[in-house]
């Protein structure tokens, strides 16, 4: 696929999101995401609290659940309307951005430890694998 072809990819799939943000916060809030919060700190190694960012943090329900563990965790979502409807349930900073898994990487002099995936995985899977 071209740059242009995952551009608009990425676009159709961000407008979906943002058109049923209130659904799929309803649909997706009570999701148990427990063991798989659990599995991702139980493998990192360094002292809490650990400063998470959570790509692709859609409403913010991984960001609740990160902070009441004691974390400090920073959402990151394409759509506007997840990122407002995240701050406002979490707390905690929430930025706009689309996702390039090309360039995922901390500003420089910072430290980032490793996102948790508790779904967008195919997303940032699905875009890999269309650019190889």
């Amino acid at each position: 696929h071209s740059r242009d072809q995952l551009d608009e990819i990425t676009r159709r799939t961000l407008g979906h999101y943002t058109d049923n943000a209130e659904g799929f916060a309803a649909g997706t809030w009570d999701h148990d995401v427990s063991q798989n919060i659990h599995a991702l700190l139980s493998a990192i190694t360094e002292p809490a609290p650990l400063r998470i960012l959570d790509l692709g943090c859609g409403p913010g329900r991984d960001l609740v659940a990160l902070s009441a563990l004691g974390h400090a965790p920073t959402g990151l979502d394409g759509s506007a309307k997840f990122c407002a409807m995240a701050r406002a349930a979490s707390g905690c900073p929430v930025r706009i951005s689309a996702i390039d898994c090309q360039y995922v990487q901390p500003a420089a002099g910072r430290r980032t430890d490793p996102p948790p995936s508790t779904g967008d995985h195919r997303h940032l899977t699905a875009q890999r694998t269309l650019l190889r």
